[in-house]
């Protein structure tokens, strides 16, 4: 079996339910978004991705070498990825802010991602905050977290 193609799958199906259940909470519009609203458009990207990965693996066809079902060399990235990411939504994002909390936390995941210049790194960081910020509170009005310093 080929475990690329079973994952790929698993994603496309997690992202159809998720955009159900996103249509569900209420989408409202652009400036007066609904509860739906971000998980929809995320979801839709992850089903995108996924179905453009899956016809990729489809027209490779079965010469490709099926992968063993093992925990790679990178697995500990990821785990350290997944639980700083539920500290900054737990913790962060309320108490500091989505300026300030967004800022640290990404940081910490383009570094342990693989970006090890602290140049590139905050550059990278301060221009996907910023961008986010002004789209998200600014362009949408989505009420972001003002956190202990007021903003």
């Amino acid at each position: 079996m080929n475990y690329d193609i079973l994952a790929t799958i698993i994603f496309i199906i997690f992202a159809t339910v998720m955009a159900f259940q996103s249509i569900k909470l209420g989408l409202g519009t652009f400036h007066d978004p609904g509860p739906g609203f971000l998980p929809i458009f995320s979801t839709l990207i992850i089903g995108i991705l996924a179905l453009i990965h899956l016809v990729c693996q489809v027209r490779r066809g079965t010469t490709n070498k099926k992968l063993e079902f093992k925990l790679g060399p990178h697995w500990q990235k990821a785990f350290y990825l997944m639980v700083l990411s539920f500290i900054y939504v737990l913790i962060l994002w309320d108490r500091l802010g989505y300026i300030i909390g967004t800022t640290l936390w990404l940081v910490v995941i383009f570094r342990i991602g693989g970006i090890h210049s602290w140049k590139k790194n905050l550059i990278a960081t301060i221009t996907t905050v910023m961008i986010s910020y002004l789209l998200l509170e600014k362009v949408a009005n989505c009420f972001l977290p003002k956190g202990i310093f007021g903003f």
